[in-house]
């Protein structure tokens, strides 16, 4: 099978590099104070020991930030193995969990929410359309060859 522009396997691909972007975007800066910009990793580690995330919050927002790179390597791995429409419905969630976590940071956490987080939550919404794109044409290819 020849890869053109159209061909389902180029879109899978690129569906898991926005994917894959996702995860990079966890190490950007998200959040600042006082000056100083904080990953993720360092907002998680901060807002714990300062008690501004705690219970049900910090669960979630722990849970979020595992999901967005085990989500990925499941698309990835269902990209090897030609499976489209798995591949979209690993990367479905993205969105819904990268604004989520961005809204709880910006309403939880004091100080301004920077640019990091911003271009995290258009890469999740990103993953979000163009997975929902390649489940829908998956389920559509499929149901052509009942």
């Amino acid at each position: 099978m020849q890869d053109t522009p159209g061909h389902p396997e180029i879109r899978t691909w690129a569906v898991v590099a926005v994917g894959l972007s996702a995860v990079a975007s966890l190490a950007f800066p998200w959040h600042s104070l006082l000056g100083k910009s904080r990953s993720t990793v360092e907002l998680m580690g901060s807002a714990s020991a300062l008690d501004v995330l705690s219970g049900f919050d910090k669960a979630a927002v722990i849970a979020a930030w595992l999901a967005v790179p085990l989500l990925t390597a499941v698309a990835l791995l269902a990209a090897a193995a030609r499976r489209s429409v798995v591949v979209g419905l690993a990367m479905l969630p993205l969105g819904p969990l990268m604004v989520g976590a961005v809204a709880l940071v910006s309403v939880r956490v004091p100080g301004d929410v920077v640019w990091g987080a911003w271009t995290a939550m258009a890469i999740g919404l990103a993953a979000t359309t163009s997975a929902s794109w390649l489940v829908r044409s998956g389920l559509r290819r499929s149901a052509g060859r009942v």
